[in-house]
């Protein structure tokens, strides 16, 4: 959606290119001599502070006494321009001011630069800044008067490495504009990610407003809790005005413990120091009274929170001061030191001393061979600066470079070719706005030794016979099955039959009779490649093959019904696939039924734990046989149906204890380990509250596994290791040490979740990459897991305690009361226009006791119609599994709803949950021009040249609110306005005209019509 913006900001590429061909057309030979030009003075600073306004200074120029006004336009450091007066000058670097004017028919120009700095302090109109020593003080430093409300920042970043637990990161005191008066009740540091901020430690220091000359200091991070521990009373204060105590006076002044009076002292007495260890996350503060000071808090201490602070990603952080309480207009803040800044040169600019860090996608440590003759890659790179942002990266290649006869070698952009034996060196650069420039150099030889390429696969690898429709598996691509080559090879699989050739990647079915042609291609870095090829015989078999295993629930909750889930076999007896829906026979506690695949089947068994058969049938006979265990998840005692969740916790060697605060888990005696799977899927978005049991702590460690509903091999897993210092929770290769222990006297909790791509313990996130098999893992697909837990290296008496799982509490409370849970599998919402067509992503619904949820999704647009998706389908209640596509015609809110309900067999007052969200539409179709004739192609010197009539016209925009400019460029490159609908051309060449017509939504369009001038 384009933003709205003033016809000069429309026009400003248009007029730096303008005015940039008057400028080099200005140095071009002239028929007519040019007389010398007179500009009259501008006053433009040298430097200006970032966002300060600019007006573009009024000039004129005069040749053989007559004057003309020059037209100015602004160019800033990107190259994009403006004729708008005053301007913001929001980018850092180096401006122009370029004039142009036309005298006796001859284009004059002239330009002035200057640069834009950041300044090294950023605050309000309301806070001031000097240097000096306050009145109730003698230690001199930069004096802030800070406006309430206002946050003072220091521009120049703070490199995470510098902090310290010694290196304090501000050193300073609060002073009162009166004496005995307090400005303000507390100070906040806030220290935030250079890149991401939604990433900050905030530290906020509140006075003792009873008893004056103490600070308490607490600390916290990314909008969590505000936490200090007040180490002389074993007390951890939360969200409190409370904290670590600190020696210090907003007020200056003393409370004397000893005679109850407050006495006037300078407020220099203490200064305060605050620090910050990145190592350990640990918040620390000095004020240098052997009494007070030390740690404040520690942000990713288990013992003080629940979620961990992780770090600064970028490396880099900024300081920003802000006050709370205010009891005046501004309060007075005296630094005396700040980490990485000068203070005594407070207004100064920014010095940006490092140049951008390039990052090379190379996954070499060494580079691999060239091949004389052959081609090699130019990775990609991108480069970041911390002021500049993302900046551009060159590449280029030589031959003997740093040599006195370098040369540069052709390059594509992704490789080149070493035709020569020899050195090359990849070259890459990139500059920042302050010029500074950083370079990284791969180099690589060509002409040495590189191994031949050989296949390890062989015949007995893959077979030479096979049946239709059944599997033939294949070798999988892997750096096993080639030696040789330079560098990384890429291994591709093909099967081809029947003249059409496609990819595989660990086998494939052949379907049709005939010989089948395996082939595995490698290419090596330089671009050699090898082949070798197998051929595989098809005929028909004997029986019809089961061609689509059915996706059936690892576990059955008796009681509630169920799809069926469809499953085909294939019959090849005539040479070609005959796909054929088959049936099913189940046998429970009802007896033996047949159902057709896909309808709805309530499984039923006398006792916990017993098994439902079901046999897959094509034609009557038996193609596949499966058991499923079920469980009971209503219990009748003294006749009366109770929940019974312990039953969802289906294992081997499992012991259930239900208690008021969750469902104990306990080993059997003697067993070496204990398993069990929940008895229902789960949303994949997870978490679960495990605590301790004290005294059963005889295991090793807690394997947590999760399975895609749909897909088992799409599984991963994560670890609690037991210990005698705590637990070590391992995921995606990463580990945590926590401070709780199954080992401890006491009950201790932590919660696992799972969102996305990444395990969390206690809110930390563990990123996983690959899937327990070693694929790569992006998420689960169906949206939905079962859970399973395995507990190992069992020695005794073991077990823990599962407080809550998706946020259902198993207590004695033997009711259902928590709704399923909506996911949304895709993004979602954001602004579109008229015409677009939206996509809904597919959603999943998921109960923790009800296996069967009833998911329907709505769509109305503006006027609260309901929608049709392109296909006709109406969105009223429909499946929210599918994607569904619409297309947008009206502007306002299209709203879209979820309703997710335990379905009513399972519970007779289900739950339900709803959810919903908007898609936004905004006008962007530009307005149309019109014309109601066409421009003469031609035209003399002199002649008045009549643009034809046109009409403007747009979606929404009334016609006498379309805001229509018209311009003329002549040959010599200047652009100038028109009033009319004329124009009479003064020397020959080509005039081009532009119409720009703009609606009230910021949407423009442009046309462009061009009339060629002769002299005769």
């Amino acid at each position: 959606m384009k933003t709205k913006k003033s016809i000069s900001i429309l026009l400003s590429v248009l007029l730096a290119l303008a005015f940039g061909a008057v400028l080099w057309l200005g140095l071009a030979p002239s028929v007519t001599a040019r007389a010398e030009e007179e500009w009259s003075s501008t006053q433009i600073e040298e430097e200006y502070a970032v966002n300060s306004e600019f007006a573009i200074p009024s000039r004129t120029v005069t040749v053989n006494g007559q004057t003309a006004e020059a037209q100015g336009v602004l160019v800033y450091p990107d190259g994009t321009a403006t004729l708008k007066s005053p301007a913001v000058l929001d980018q850092t670097g180096t401006y122009s001011v370029n004039w142009s004017a036309e005298v006796g028919g001859q284009p004059y120009a002239a330009e002035q630069s200057f640069y834009v700095y950041n300044p090294i302090l950023s605050y309000g109109e309301g806070t001031t800044v000097e240097y000096g020593v306050p009145h109730t003080a003698k230690t001199e430093g930069m004096l802030v008067h800070l406006a309430q409300g206002d946050t003072l920042t220091f521009m120049q970043y703070i490199d995470v490495a510098d902090l310290q637990e010694e290196n304090y990161f501000a050193e300073f005191y609060v002073y009162p504009t009166t004496e005995g008066v307090a400005d303000m009740d507390a100070i906040v540091f806030t220290l935030t990610d250079s890149q991401d901020p939604d990433i900050y430690v905030k530290i906020r220091g509140h006075r003792y407003i009873r008893c004056p000359g103490m600070v308490y200091y607490s600390a916290g991070f990314s909008g969590g809790p505000m936490k200090g521990y007040e180490a002389d009373k074993d007390i951890l204060h939360v969200d409190d005005e409370w904290g670590m105590a600190m020696a210090g006076s907003f007020e200056a002044m003393r409370y004397d413990w000893n005679t109850g009076i407050s006495n006037y002292e300078d407020s220099d007495r203490y200064i305060n120091k605050l620090s910050f260890d990145a190592s350990s996350n640990g918040v620390y503060g000095e004020c240098g009274s052997g009494s007070y000071g030390g740690q404040i808090i520690d942000l990713d201490s288990p013992s003080y929170f629940e979620d961990l602070f992780g770090g600064f990603p970028s490396g880099k952080v900024f300081l920003s001061v802000s006050g709370e309480g205010f009891n005046s207009a501004t309060a007075n803040i005296c630094f005396t030191k700040v980490l990485g800044t000068d203070i005594t040169d407070y207004d100064g600019v920014i010095a940006d001393n490092e140049p951008p860090v390039i990052t090379i996608e190379n996954p070499y440590t060494e580079m691999p061979e060239a091949r004389v003759g052959g081609i090699y890659p130019v990775f990609a790179a991108s480069a970041e600066d911390i002021y500049s942002g993302e900046c551009e990266v060159k590449a280029s290649v030589w031959y003997n470079y740093m040599t006195d006869n370098p040369v540069r070698i052709d390059t594509d952009g992704t490789t080149f070719r070493t035709e020569r034996t020899g050195w090359y060196a990849i070259v890459y650069t990139s500059t920042d706005k302050f010029g500074k420039t950083a370079s990284e150099t791969l180099w690589v030889h060509a002409g040495g030794a590189i191994d031949e390429m050989r296949f390890t696969v062989t015949e007995e690898d893959i077979t030479g016979k096979a049946d239709l429709g059944s599997w033939v598996e294949v070798p999988a691509a892997s750096d096993a099955l080639v030696t040789g080559g330079s560098g990384n090879i890429t291994i591709g699989i093909t099967v081809t039959h029947g003249g059409e050739t496609y990819e595989i990647s660990d086998g494939f079915r052949p379907e049709t009779t005939g010989k089948w042609v395996v082939e595995y291609t490698a290419t090596d870095i330089t671009g050699k490649t090898a082949r070798v090829s197998f051929t595989v015989d098809a005929k028909p078999g004997d029986a019809p093959v089961l061609t689509e295993e059915p996706v059936l629930p690892n576990i059955f909750i008796a009681g509630s019904p169920y799809i069926i889930p469809e499953a085909y076999a294939t019959d090849y007896s005539s040479g070609a696939p005959d796909r054929i829906l088959l049936d099913v026979r189940i046998e429970d506690a009802n007896g033996s039924e047949t159902y057709s695949t896909g309808s709805d089947y309530t499984p039923h068994v006398a006792a916990n734990g017993d098994t439902v058969k079901l046999t897959y049938l094509c034609d009557g006979k038996e193609v596949r046989q499966y058991e499923v265990p079920a469980i009971l998840a209503f219990v009748s005692e003294d006749g009366t149906s109770r929940l019974h969740v312990e039953n969802y916790f289906y294992g081997t060697n499992v012991g259930t204890d239900k208690t008021e605060s969750g469902i104990i888990l306990s080993a059997a005696d003697n067993a070496s380990a204990m398993r069990w799977m929940y008895a229902n899927t789960l949303a994949a978005e997870f978490s679960m509250n495990v605590s301790s049991v004290p005294g059963s702590s005889a295991f090793g460690r807690i394997v947590i596994t999760l399975i895609d509903a749909q897909n088992k091999a799409n599984a991963v897993s994560a670890q609690l290791q037991n210990g005698s210092n705590g637990v070590i929770f391992s995921a995606g290769g990463s580990s945590l040490q926590l401070e709780q222990s199954f080992m401890s006297s006491s009950e201790q909790s932590f919660t696992v979740g799972f969102s996305g791509t990444d395990f969390l313990i206690n809110g930390v996130r563990f990123p996983v990459g690959n899937t327990d098999g070693g694929a790569a893992f992006s998420g689960f697909s169906s949206g939905l897991v079962w859970l399973q837990i395995e507990m190992q290296e069992v020695t005794g008496a073991a077990a823990y305690k599962i407080a809550s799982i998706n946020n259902y509490p198993f207590t004695e409370v033997t009711r259902d009361l928590v709704a399923p849970n909506i996911v949304l599998l895709s993004d979602y919402g954001g602004s579109y226009a008229i015409g677009d067509i939206y996509t809904i992503g597919r959603a999943v619904a998921a109960d923790v006791l009800s296996p069967r949820v009833d998911f329907t999704l709505t769509v109305r647009d503006p006027q609260g119609n309901v929608v049709r998706d392109v296909n006709g389908v109406l969105l009223e209640n429909a499946d929210p599994g599918m994607e569904y596509s619409f297309e947008i015609t009206q502007l306002g809110q299209y709203q879209v709803s979820y309703t997710a309900a335990e379905n009513e067999a399972f519970t007779p007052r289900p739950n339900t949950a709803r959810l919903g969200f908007v898609v936004n539409v905004e006008d962007s179709v530009p307005p149309e021009i019109t014309f109601g004739g066409s421009l003469a192609g031609t035209a003399k010197v002199g002649d008045t040249i009549v643009l034809p009539s046109y009409t403007v016209t747009d979606n929404m925009t009334a016609a006498e609110e379309i805001a229509v400019s018209v311009f003329v460029l002549n040959p010599n490159g200047v652009l100038i306005p028109m009033s009319g609908n004329s124009f009479s051309p003064s020397y020959a060449g080509v005039y081009e005209f532009r119409i720009v017509a703009m609606d009230s939504d910021g949407n423009s369009t442009m046309v462009r019509l061009a009339v060629t001038v002769t002299a005769e």
